[in-house]
């Protein structure tokens, strides 16, 4: 079966040649129990490598079955190892972490057989050699004569017909050690076993023949008589006719305390098949991913080690991930101009139809549903106009010689702060209201405030439009309370045909010059007006009334007959139609508004500009939604902007510096953490690399060990990377803080890049780790 013919084996340093093996002509049977002695070096253990394939040979020839083995290459040594040898060594070379039964199991898993049918050949092997009592157990925490049968059970696993026994009494006392004995000398009946030992007296009884080296040579080959011989013995390792209900995981109730082991079963029982009847139908992907989930679930320090730091190395590239992609936009490092959209607001959307046309309850109703959309206000131009209560603003008094050359007393109005924005009632429902209705007539307004008996009355207010009237423009009314809203905010909002009244100028298709005579020194002139219209009580149909201010300041008397010309514009701004209406002036008092506010009659002025509005405000929950937002418009027909993102267009050299330092900072810090985290993931699995060995010894190919380290990581750093991102949506539906900011910028491409960063480091350290398991796997094994 095994021959060896004129086998040498040559170690090679840098002064000298040291043959350890000599020429040696052997030749090992099917049925023979043969221990092989002789001292320390003398090249035991070299010869049972050659053997085995775990060595090479220089010179001569390894026959196996008659074939030549010279032609061998690393695969054809992998299949011979897994195929025709079956190990037992002195330091038992089990896996610690696995439990006796995983041990057994994964030496039938390698030769790729299903995993129930793997598990009862497992459970019918460890009951052969008494073991089945502690099949759940952990290796460690097994006695030395257990792990020695758990040994044996292993090595018949892959039921070869050559068993390699390296002093596999060497580390138990006398009676186990002659248990093992036993049972190899049982085993060996319809099998060939090449024992190594340094206790020929130990075994003498029962082995078969008797070969001593020395010196690398073999100097005695003898048969033994053996003094008891055992009957003729099998052990069966068929497939089982029957599958277990379940996994015996579950360690004993108490732990071995002596080296006793449950008797394994009678010789009578016990048959050796030389025939593999158990058919491999698992591919080495398949037999990887089995292993992988065996390390994750029963090597719990190592899997839970490995999990802690992928996820604090996750929560990190979480984070700096997340503040490039808040640095992707641009628009904090430019300066805002408030000529087109006065009130500077980063979340603020304006929106409109492509065609002009007004938005309507239906739109509304929309806006409001859409994703991320806060507040909806349907008068969009309204919200650039700044209202100020009696405790935004002063009056300061000085002395000044009118248009007659009169030393007067000039009052001037001083505006304190521009924090507050108009917002309409089409902003708030029924449902936001503590008390009250809300506002519908023209000066009507709903405020919070915690005493609900202010309904009914009425506060003064000044408005300035500076985008749209002008730097210089205010105008003043008095509104009444007719809301108090239930949560408490600073807002005050105003009605909808007030907030249209106040915005009539700003439509594309109307513009309104207004011509009319006055008199100086009683000569009688011509002139003309840009008004800002608004409503004003008390008058008739086409009666107009100008302001005290434009009077004043003008020492103009326009009295009487005026033409007002309303000009409709197209969408390039070109004027194809003009309406002209013949108007009176009437010169009534009005001491608050500013020169440019005329009033007209409500009838008119609605007839002019009826009520609603050509676009709309929205307001996001944050900037970083601010393109998925737009993008949602836009696919629904709609024309969408950001009002911060429009009027921000000068860039500030300082800003964008700070931006690009920050995004290139994180870049590095990335980088680093993927060098670092290589790095450590790959020393602590060099650390742990034994297993590996283990399983190579078992025959397992180098192509499924490596897909094994592939499997395992990238299944950390998606667990990781799962945790976190669950973990941070938790925090946004809780609202905590800082994760869930960062997250708000996280889009579907940018989670799928954070998963790919964690999976990609995991699989180039799989990559790494393979290299190193194969440069040590080539120098102990071909």
């Amino acid at each position: 079966m095994i021959k060896l013919d004129n086998i040498s084996k040559y170690y090679y340093s840098s002064n000298a040649v040291v043959p350890a093996l000599k020429k040696i002509q052997l030749e090992f049977n099917i049925g023979e129990f043969v221990a092989i002695i002789g001292e320390s070096g003398s090249g035991k253990t070299t010869l049972l490598n050659i053997i085995s394939g775990v060595d090479t040979y220089d010179d001569g020839e390894l026959y196996y079955n008659g074939e030549p083995t010279s032609h061998f290459d690393a695969k054809d040594w992998e299949e011979y190892r897994k195929n025709k040898i079956g190990f037992v060594f002195a330091n038992n070379n089990l896996i610690e972490n696995y439990s006796a039964l995983q041990n057994v199991e994964s030496s039938l898993l390698i030769q790729g057989i299903e995993v129930h049918k793997a598990r009862q050949t497992a459970l019918d092997l460890l009951d052969k050699v008494g073991m089945s009592d502690f099949s759940g157990q952990k290796v460690a925490k097994l006695s030395s004569g257990q792990r020695q049968r758990l040994t044996i059970a292993r090595a018949l696993a892959k039921n070869t017909d050559i068993i390699i026994a390296d002093e596999p009494t060497a580390n138990l006392d006398s009676k186990t050690g002659k248990q093992i004995i036993e049972l190899l000398s049982k085993i060996s009946k319809h099998k060939l076993i090449l024992l190594v030992t340094h206790n020929y007296e130990g075994v003498e009884s029962f082995v078969t023949r008797k070969i001593r080296i020395q010196d690398g040579q073999v100097v005695l080959d003898i048969p033994v008589e053996q003094e008891n011989p055992t009957e003729t013995a099998m052990i069966s390792i068929s497939e089982p006719t029957s599958v277990p209900t379940s996994e015996p995981t579950s360690e004993p109730t108490s732990e071995p305390t002596s080296e006793t082991t449950s008797e394994p079963t009678s010789e009578s029982d016990i048959i050796i098949s030389t025939k593999k009847n158990i058919i491999p139908i698992k591919s080495s992907g398949s037999i990887a991913r089995r292993f992988a989930l065996m390390n994750l679930t029963s090597q719990r320090q190592k899997s839970t080690l490995l999990f802690t730091f992928m996820l604090l190395t996750a929560i990190v590239s979480f984070v700096f991930l997340g503040i490039i992609y808040s640095n992707q936009d641009d628009v904090r490092t430019r300066s805002y101009d408030k000529s087109i959209f006065y009130h500077e607001d980063m979340n603020r959307i304006a929106v409109r139809h492509s065609d002009g046309a007004e938005i309507t309850k239906t739109d509304m109703e929309f806006f409001r549903s859409a994703a991320h959309v806060k507040i909806a206000d349907m008068y969009d131009y309204a919200n650039d106009i700044n209202y100020y209560s009696d405790t935004d603003y002063k009056y300061t008094y000085s002395m000044s010689y009118d248009h007659n050359g009169v030393l007067a007393e000039v009052r001037t109005l001083n505006f304190l702060n521009e924090d507050h924005f108009m917002k309409s009632a089409s902003a708030i429902g029924e449902d936001d209201l503590r008390a009250g209705v809300l506002p519908t007539e023209l000066y009507e307004i709903a405020v919070y405030s915690e005493n609900a008996d202010i309904i009914g009355t009425t506060i003064d207010y000044y408005f300035t439009a500076k985008n749209i009237w002008g730097v210089t423009q205010h105008y003043f009314t008095t509104c009444k309370v007719t809301g108090i809203l239930k949560e408490e905010r600073d807002q005050i909002y105003f009605s909808e045909k007030l907030c249209s009244m106040l915005t009539v100028g700003l439509s594309k298709n109307t513009y309104l010059p207004l011509r009319y005579d006055y008199t100086v020194d009683e000569k009688r002139y011509k002139g003309s007006a840009a008004p800002i219209p608004i409503i004003g009580e008390g008058l008739e149909y086409k009666q107009i009334r100008g302001t005290q201010e434009f009077f004043m300041t003008t020492s103009l008397h326009p009295i009487g007959k005026a033409e007002l010309s309303v000009l409709l514009h197209d969408d390039y701004g070109l004027t194809y139609k003009t309406t002209i209406y013949n108007m009176e002036i009437i010169p009534e008092a009005n001491e608050y508004n500013s020169s440019q506010f005329f009033e007209f009659s409500e009838q008119f002025f609605n007839e002019l500009f009826p009520q609603g509005s050509p676009q709309a405000s929205l307001y996001i929950d944050d900037y970083a939604y601010m393109d998925g937002v737009l993008s949602v418009l836009k696919e629904q027909g709609y024309e969408a902007i950001s009002t911060y993102s429009t009027s921000a267009i000068k860039y500030i050299p300082e800003k964008v510096k700070e931006r690009m330092s920050t995004i290139y900072a994180c870049i590095l810090i990335l980088l680093f953490l993927c060098i670092f985290e290589i790095l450590i993931v790959v020393s602590f699995l060099c650390i742990k690399s034994k297993n590996f060995t283990l399983l190579k010894y078992m025959g397992m190919d180098f192509k499924t060990a490596k897909k094994i380290t592939y499997y395992e990581l990238p299944t950390y750093a998606l667990a990781a990377s799962v945790v976190v991102i669950c973990t941070v949506i938790a925090d946004k539906i809780c609202g905590i803080g800082y994760f869930a900011d960062l997250f708000k910028y996280f889009k579907i491409y940018s989670i799928i890049i954070y998963f790919a960063y964690n999976i990609f480091i995991a699989i180039i350290t799989s990559f790494l780790f393979n290299r190193y398991l194969h440069r040590k796997m080539k120098k102990e094994l071909i």
